[in-house]
């Protein structure tokens, strides 16, 4: 990033299994804080097919890169990645933050009653509002758009395409005509992505 200019970085939500919570993965995340960069947390295929999706068709179909690619093992995206990020890191999280902005009363209720390894200042939903974005890669819906927007703050929501999985211009069209306001529209499409990048 120092000589080459790079904004950030793209990483997957695990690498052969190790997901960036891992104890291996703190001196990239030290990394990370030091230089003060977003890190976008992309989700990755689940290493074993859960047992729910064992013998169906889909789940023997596989991508170009080899790996088990059925619509319904998407959903095993949903959470790993919204649970990796740090408290010390920007972060930004695709196809709307793996849920995160749908479940925060619900991510502080369990840590209330957890009996959680770590001692935290605020509950954990606060820290997600502050470190994490989320981008509307691959969910071209109004609903989630204004719900995004609600529950992490206008200034924390990006707008993405999903290439090559979702079409570009059906993502295009929704964002154009999506019931924003003009300031809305300018937050998600661009004014976000200038500050978090500093372009």
């Amino acid at each position: 990033m120092k000589e080459l200019g790079f904004k950030g970085a793209l990483v997957n939500g695990h690498t052969r299994g190790v997901y960036l919570d891992d104890a291996r993965c703190l001196p990239f995340w030290e990394r990370v804080a030091a230089l003060d960069v977003p890190i976008y947390l992309h989700p990755a295929n689940p290493m074993t097919i859960p047992a729910a999706f064992e013998g169906y068709p889909a789940s023997r179909r596989r991508s170009s890169a080899g790996r088990p690619r059925p619509a319904v093992m998407r959903c095993g995206w949903c959470s790993p990645d919204s649970s990796t990020a740090s408290p010390r890191s920007r972060s930004s999280s695709a196809i709307w933050g793996r849920r995160s902005p749908f479940t925060l009363w619900r991510i502080d209720s369990r840590f209330k009653i957890s009996e959680p390894k770590v001692s935290l200042r605020q509950m954990p939903s606060a820290y997600i509002r502050r470190n994490i974005a989320v981008t509307t890669a691959g969910v071209f819906a109004p609903e989630p758009l204004r719900c995004a927007i609600d529950a992490m703050g206008l200034d924390r929501v990006l707008f993405s395409v999903d290439y090559p999985l979702e079409d570009s211009d059906e993502a295009a069209r929704f964002i154009e005509t999506a019931p924003l306001s003009e300031i809305e529209r300018e937050a998600v499409c661009f004014r976000n992505a200038e500050r978090m990048l500093r372009l």
